[in-house]
């Protein structure tokens, strides 16, 4: 069950329903699933494009603590500067030369 509301969230996605990805997200969360890395970018962009941009850096610099981010490590330091930027120009500013060098 939970690999299909996964599927469904990502299809919501394509079709920028954001909402619906946010709630199949949650969903299976709530099911138990911990959702991967691609995943809860996923949701960020989602919040992001919700109009919840405190939650996508908040939830951001979380997944940025992360031990291993793996393929992920560039693209998590370019939304957090981007995100950044008006809120703290500094770091956002090394957080994209970091994803971008």
């Amino acid at each position: 069950i939970i690999e299909t509301i996964l599927t469904g969230a990502r299809v919501a996605a394509q079709r920028g329903d954001w909402r619906a990805v946010l709630s199949g997200l949650d969903r299976a969360v709530q099911e138990g699933d911990s959702l991967s890395i691609a995943d809860r970018l996923l949701r960020i962009r989602a919040m992001e494009a919700s109009y919840r941009p405190r939650e996508a850096l908040e939830e951001l610099g979380r997944l940025a603590e992360l031990p291993d981010l793996g393929e992920h490590v560039g693209a998590v330091a370019l939304y957090r500067g981007e995100l950044l930027f008006g809120v703290d120009d500094a770091e956002a500013e090394r957080l994209l030369r970091r994803a971008l060098g």
